[in-house]
């Protein structure tokens, strides 16, 4: 009996033990999943009543480097150089998990040498609210050898807001608020000087705008208003603007819709945009470099929209634009950038945009046009017998070639081998000249670029109608025309 007695005290405590480690590795898995920004988390609805699912991909591309508090949701997590040092400090944009309209706040981390892991230092507080419409800037505004944090966003009245933090000398690791303001736009006249834009008067022009100066206070240790005057707008149409400035972001978007050149400017290369909203891309070029963005939801403003886009190669490349109506026809463009590596990028694409009529945008050469998903393109016949219509998904499937070598293009992504090698990443097609270019991007394993190649390419129709073969001329994309390498053509039979 009193073995029996013995056997159920010790099997009973083992069934606690082992519900108090269940619920403890379970608590873990719970703060690890809370440290992943939100915008790097899967969920996967599995079939009703089953709830939702968290995975995280095999490499995630950034990870909180401290632990979340309680009641606080994680957004994105930023590494930055805030210091002199070596070691990256994180940035975390943070916001209340019950209040989703709430303010989003940046929480600070630093490298502990002595313990070997980061350290929750401060947390302030900014004016935005849309989550994914924030940027988080690290550099030397003031020229005086501390950086300074800027944090761009979209507001809760949907006016653009900048927020900009200061080292504390106070209090170590620490830092105080020295602007924060909204408006429709906002400029910075580096180093000292910010000016804001906000709307004019009642029953002024719809374009007109009130500029509010800000200057540097040494002896207050933040920015102060100094002016404020009344800018006339520029005189546009009013059925232009009844029609364009509805205050809906879908409405500028369809006028934004087709190609942009800039207006020329001394000592800045020519830059076009070509806006497709309907594929939600954003194309840019100047010079030999060309870029193609993902074009997330837009807000509206007072006179055009701001929009989110990210790098269709490096999804962590994040720019926040400034698009606005000036004139009739013509657009100016903002953008800031978020910098994750520890120098500055220098913007080349803010300027003044006309709508591009035709003929030579910058009297050299044709500009690319992007072909985007659902988009039509005309494709030369091998043989230099006529031209076929075809869509851009008749493109999309397998094919093989001699020599092993195998080719899948599937909506933005391609597959490429040659028996001894695989190369995968994303690829664009577009018109330059008279000519049909595909643009191969290969992505390296750890997701960055790793080189192009692009090709001239024609097809040989199947039965007089589709794509039979895709014949593929090695090509260099140049500033102003397509060069053949004069390599062998690659004919690849499609499947």
């Amino acid at each position: 009996m009193k073995k029996a007695i013995q056997a159920i005290l010790i099997l009973s405590v083992l069934i606690v033990l082992g519900f108090v480690l269940y619920y403890f590795i379970l608590f873990r898995e719970e703060r690890q999943r809370a440290s992943f920004p939100v915008m790097d988390r899967i969920v996967e609805m599995d079939k009703p009543g089953n709830g939702a699912r968290w995975e995280k991909s095999a490499e995630e591309k950034s990870q909180a480097k401290v632990q979340v508090l309680e009641g606080e949701t994680i957004l994105d997590a930023i590494d930055l150089n805030l210091d002199a040092d070596e070691e990256l400090e994180q940035v975390l944009t943070v916001r209340p998990t019950e209040a989703e309209t709430s303010r989003i706040s940046i929480v600070t981390a630093d490298f502990e040498p002595s313990t070997g892991s980061y350290l929750r230092t401060w947390k302030g507080e900014t004016l935005a609210v849309r989550p994914n419409a924030v940027v988080v800037q690290a550099r030397d505004l003031l020229q005086d050898g501390s950086i300074e944090i800027l944090v761009y966003g979209i507001g809760a009245s949907n006016l653009q807001t900048l927020t900009i933090f200061k080292p504390s000398f106070k209090r170590a690791a620490a830092y105080k608020t020295i602007f924060s303001g909204e408006g429709q736009s906002i400029t910075m006249e580096e180093p000292n000087k910010i000016n804001l834009f906000v709307r004019g008067p009642a029953g002024a022009s719809p374009f007109d705008r009130i500029k509010i100066s800000y200057a540097w206070n040494p002896r207050l240790a933040e920015f102060q208003r100094t002016s404020e005057y009344r800018v006339p707008g520029t005189n546009i149409e009013e059925l232009l603007t009844a029609n364009i400035l509805t205050g809906k972001s879908k409405d500028f978007e369809n006028y934004l819709s087709g190609l942009w050149e800039m207006e020329p400017t001394a000592g800045h290369e020519a830059s076009l945009i070509h806006f497709s909203p309907a594929e939600k891309k954003i194309s840019f070029r100047t010079g030999e470099t060309q870029e193609e963005w993902d074009w997330a939801d837009s807000s509206a403003s007072l006179a055009g929209i701001y929009a989110t886009i990210t790098n269709s190669t490096v999804p962590d490349l994040i720019r926040l634009l400034d698009i606005e109506l000036v004139g009739m026809d013509r657009i100016k463009v903002n953008a800031q950038s978020q910098q994750i590596m520890r120098f500055s990028t220098s913007e080349v694409w803010n300027g003044t945009y006309r709508r591009y009529k035709g003929g030579m945008p910058d009297s050299r050469h044709e500009p690319m046009s992007p072909i985007h998903e659902g988009g039509v393109f005309e494709a030369g016949v091998e043989g230099g017998a006529g031209k076929i219509m075809l869509g851009i998904e008749e493109l999309e499937g397998s094919y093989t070639a001699s020599g092993g070598r195998k080719l899948s293009l599937e909506k933005a992504s391609f597959s490429l081998a040659d028996g001894k090698q695989t190369a995968s990443g994303n690829y664009s097609v577009f018109r330059m000249d008279s000519f049909m270019i595909l643009d191969l991007h290969p992505i390296d394993r750890h997701g960055l670029p790793e080189g192009r190649l692009c090709y001239i390419f024609t097809v040989a129709a199947k039965g007089g109608k589709g794509i039979g073969t895709l014949i593929l001329k090695p090509a260099r994309i140049c500033t102003d025309r397509a060069e053949l390498l004069y390599e062998p053509d690659i004919r690849f039979v499609k499947n």
